[in-house]
């Protein structure tokens, strides 16, 4: 298996929202992944406004990804509970992210991240990373935990959803 991570362009929003749809018609529990982002608009507005769009790529096959959204402001729920109210553009949500099934336990979604985020430390003025997961997703907190970032809180966000809030603060 010969995999790379690379940024992706508009031109692989397409497939990128079609992976993203077919990992969520297949979890067996949809409250823990909210499938935003699936708005071809969104996704070319964080291209083109400093925000981060990572695949996974075998065999020219987008197989996993990563959005990291620049578009958090001041009043942004998670904004306010992480209490970075005076640092909001010196933020940047880890929006979301995933890994086809067939290529899950290959950490790719460990090394997405790792990418991101020497991207994001070399290319912009962020401090922090922001992320949610869903209490009861163990296994994508603790790869979050595992890459530096901390539980700041648990909160109900998505409409009702508990969610926990992570960051991971970069400089």
């Amino acid at each position: 298996m010969n995999i790379s991570i690379e940024e992706a362009t508009i031109n692989d929003i397409d497939e990128i929202i079609n992976l993203k749809k077919k990992i969520w018609n297949d979890l067996e529990n949809k409250d823990w992944y909210v499938i935003d982002g699936t708005n071809k608009e969104f996704l070319i507005k964080q291209l083109e406004n400093e925000g981060l769009i990572l695949k996974a790529i075998n065999n020219n096959k987008i197989i996993g990804f990563l959005i990291m959204a620049n578009n958090l402001n001041r009043d942004s729920f998670i904004i306010k509970k992480s209490h970075l109210e005076t640092e909001f553009d010196k933020s940047i949500e880890l929006s979301n992210g995933a890994v086809d099934a067939g290529y899950r336990g290959n950490n790719l979604y460990g090394k997405m991240i790792k990418e991101a985020e020497d991207i994001i430390t070399n290319r912009y003025n962020i401090k922090y990373i922001l992320a949610t997961v869903h209490p009861e997703n163990i296994a994508s907190w603790k790869s979050l935990i595992n890459l530096g970032y901390k539980i700041i809180c648990k909160s109900k966000m998505y409409g009702d959803l508990d969610r926990y809030i992570l960051l991971k603060k970069l400089i």
